[in-house]
């Protein structure tokens, strides 16, 4: 098959370079050459795999000249199906790798509040900012319970420096015990215990302090207020279902304690 592939393609080319006639000759010529082992013999004496992969190719390649569109339709297509199972398998893995950096994240339950209104039942994760720390006391089987209250985007001010930031949270002094965001500077058992402190991720510190060091520093954040840089995180990964740029203290919000009362915050109701 081989051999008649090699004669095949020199009379192809033949008939482009000399003619019909002339090819015609020269191929009854090379057949009867090669009955003889004469004419076409290999130009190799050793037999390798590598010859046998050459002669795959060539065998290959005059499939691809013969078959230019089948070649093409076959190319775009299976490159097509690679690339989709690619972005699938990527897609895939980033949904399964949600909140999987949190160690404790099998012992992680979010409490979700059921509204029943005329038989239409819709469930959100709202609850009473007191509902969390009476659930703690009542049963022993919980281990801890931390709060987060999402609030509205705001501008952070510093000096000159004006920077808009999208994802604020109010938590509590526990946040960075039950969750396993990487706080690069602070201690986290009381990075935010103390009213109007703050913990930044490093994208919002750098942009409001540049290169000087953040810890201690005061800025105006949310409501007008002082707030005091306490902890630096490390930017929040995307595969995480908690977003933030800033997180404050709970404590603020506590009336009596905070600078900013917040009633619906703090009360059962």
């Amino acid at each position: 098959m081989e051999v008649m592939g090699d004669m095949q393609e020199l009379y192809e080319r033949r008939i482009k370079e000399r003619g019909v006639t002339l090819a015609k000759a020269h191929y009854y010529k090379d057949i009867f050459l090669s009955i003889r082992n004469l004419g076409l013999r290999r130009k190799y004496q050793l037999q390798t795999p590598f010859t046998m992969y050459r002669n795959y190719l060539k065998i290959a390649y005059r499939n691809i000249l013969k078959h230019k569109f089948y070649t093409f339709a076959n190319v775009i297509s299976l490159s097509i199906g690679l690339a989709s199972v690619m972005l699938i398998t990527l897609f895939v893995q980033q949904e399964l790798s949600y909140d999987n950096f949190h160690e404790k994240g099998e012992r992680i339950y979010r409490l979700n509040k059921v509204v029943n209104r005329d038989g239409n039942l819709t469930k959100n994760a709202e609850s009473a900012g007191l509902f969390g720390p009476a659930i703690a006391n009542e049963f022993p089987e919980v281990a801890s319970v931390t709060r987060i209250s999402q609030r509205n985007r705001t501008t952070l001010n510093y000096e000159q420096t004006n920077i808009k930031v999208n994802h604020l949270k109010y938590v509590d002094a526990n946040f960075f015990e039950v969750f396993d965001f990487e706080l690069l500077r602070g201690n986290k058992s009381n990075v935010l215990v103390a009213p109007s402190t703050a913990v930044l991720t490093e994208r919002i510190a750098a942009a409001l302090f540049g290169n000087t060091d953040p810890i201690g520093k005061v800025f105006v954040g949310p409501n007008g207020l002082n707030y005091t840089v306490t902890g630096i995180t490390a930017n929040v990964p995307k595969n995480s279902h908690i977003q933030f740029e800033m997180l404050m203290s709970w404590e603020t919000t506590v009336p009596d304690r905070g600078p900013l009362a917040i009633g619906w915050m703090n009360s059962m109701t």
